[in-house]
């Protein structure tokens, strides 16, 4: 029954085109294969964009709030006692990482604030967004996912600085 109902399947791809045999071997059809059209190729790749800065924004997210809670068990050391130089670097450290969670927030809910406008205007709803709306709010997005970084890397070279200068003589 299996290899009947295998049979009857690749029957079924070849009358419909999708599949052609070639050389003896099934080949996928070139007219029925969906990933040769540009706008297919496109959409998966916009999807895969989508998806890779999703998973970056949660990545940053997560790293500042462990940075944050790093410089708190620092604090909380008896033995750390920075020098009042490190201790700017620590106050920078904090402010920087602070500003990167609340930017990475915003950049998250910015952006399902885009994915359903979006949708509301794939149902052609009436309050749905224009596309010059859409579009600003993609490039928000962006700029806080840019900002996140940068605030994010300026945190951890500063936590990093303070860190050089109240052990960097155990180092020598």
């Amino acid at each position: 029954m299996r290899r009947t109902l295998s049979w009857g399947i690749l029957a079924a791809l070849v009358a419909t085109g999708i599949l052609a045999f070639r050389g003896g071997r099934p080949t996928p059809s070139k007219e029925a294969s969906p990933m040769l059209t540009r706008a297919d190729r496109f959409q998966r790749w916009q999807k895969m964009t989508l998806d890779q800065m999703g998973y970056a924004l949660n990545l940053f997210l997560t790293l500042t709030v462990a940075a944050l809670g790093y410089w708190s068990f620092l604090l909380k050391d008896p033995s750390f006692r920075p020098s009042p130089a490190a201790g700017g670097f620590m106050i920078a450290a904090v402010i920087a990482l602070g500003i990167s969670a609340l930017v990475g927030l915003s950049s998250v809910i910015n952006r399902l604030s885009d994915f359903r406008s979006t949708a509301r205007r794939a149902r052609e709803n009436p309050e749905a967004p224009d596309k010059a709306e859409l579009r600003l709010r993609g490039r928000v997005t962006w700029r806080l996912f840019y900002g996140q970084i940068a605030s994010f890397a300026i945190g951890i070279a500063t936590i990093a600085i303070a860190l050089l200068l109240t052990y960097g003589s155990k180092l020598v």
